[in-house]
């Protein structure tokens, strides 16, 4: 504005030297048409600041603007920066956590896989010594069958020389020892050392008794089915069974009579009976009652507390003993 200023005295002082030297009245109407330009002159530089100005301020606005969107731009590029370096942490976390369970059930198979071993190693160890044992056991039975035998041979060749009741004495004797001596001989022939199968022995068994002096004449009859019991009662149960039987092969049929004598071996449940009956004459109860009874009877009452069973004794058209005992859950059993 200043600068106009200027320029219009300027042209004002040249009008008024040139004015002299002209007419009063074209010098009047040179000075309007300079004071005239020299307006319009200022109008265009006001005009054309005003368009810089607007220009500044569009280019401020414009500014102001790219600020704020780059502002935007780098919040936005900053945020997805700690999102992606969030992700990437996570990952990493259970990448780690990931490798960390891997490592732990990879210890943890590695000690399965060993205590499977050691397991395997004395599973095998416990079988092999289960069959050092079983067999340890088969000959320790074999043995023994060995020894009755023998103590058999000794008595056979004793009783050559002994007449009457010592020879009876020595018969009794002989079948007992030969009861004793079939069990260990299935023991040692059967696969299973622990128990004794009562229907395959007592038919051997009563076989045996079969032959025995007096007895041809006198009818058995065997019902034994499959049962399986433990040495520990199979033996005294065996003994029983040859005690009984022999009295009756000796006193039940005097004169040489025939007869028939019953042997039934049971089971219901853990209850195993037995039931030994002959329809012979019958023997004198008393007799059980009386502490000189005879040895096979004392035997059979023994025997009868040995497996803790329940002896009973009847006379009606022959003898009849019956024992009841309960299978001992420490055996093995079947039935």
């Amino acid at each position: 504005m200043r600068k106009l200023y200027v320029f219009a005295l300027l042209t004002a002082y040249i009008s008024g030297a040139y004015a002299q030297k002209i007419s009063g009245h074209e010098a009047e109407s040179f000075l309007k048409a300079a004071i005239h330009v020299n307006a319009a002159r200022i109008t265009y530089e006001t005009g054309r600041k005003e368009n810089n100005i607007r220009l500044r301020e569009q280019n401020i606005s414009l500014l102001k603007q790219n600020v704020r969107l780059r502002q935007a731009l780098q919040d936005q590029a900053a945020m997805l920066r700690n999102e992606t370096i969030t992700c990437i942490l996570i990952l990493l976390i259970c990448a780690g956590i990931f490798y960390r369970q891997y490592q732990l059930k990879q210890k943890s198979n590695r000690l399965v896989s060993q205590k499977n071993k050691i397991i395997t190693e004395k599973d095998e160890l416990f079988d092999r010594l289960i069959k050092e044992k079983e067999w340890l056991l088969m000959e320790v039975h074999h043995r023994v069958k060995n020894n009755l035998h023998t103590v058999l041979s000794l008595l056979e060749s004793q009783s050559i020389f002994l007449e009457n009741e010592a020879y009876k004495a020595l018969e009794d004797s002989r079948s007992r020892v030969y009861a004793m001596s079939l069990i260990h001989q299935q023991l040692y022939q059967s696969e299973d050392i622990n128990t004794i199968n009562m229907s395959v022995y007592l038919s051997e068994f009563v076989s045996h008794l079969q032959q025995s002096p007096g007895a041809p004449k006198i009818h058995f009859e065997l019902n034994a089915p499959p049962m399986q019991l433990a040495l520990s009662q199979a033996m005294p149960l065996a003994l029983i069974i040859n005690e009984a039987v022999t009295n009756s092969i000796k006193y039940a049929f005097p004169g040489k009579r025939s007869g028939e004598i019953k042997i039934n071996l049971s089971r219901k449940d853990e209850l195993i009976k037995l039931v030994i009956a002959d329809n012979g004459i019958g023997i004198d109860l008393g007799l059980f009652d009386t502490p000189l009874n005879s040895l096979g009877i004392t035997l059979i009452k023994g025997l009868a507390e040995d497996i803790r069973g329940s002896l009973q004794f009847e006379s009606n058209n022959g003898t009849c003993v019956t024992l009841s005992f309960n299978i001992d859950r420490f055996d093995y059993s079947l039935s």
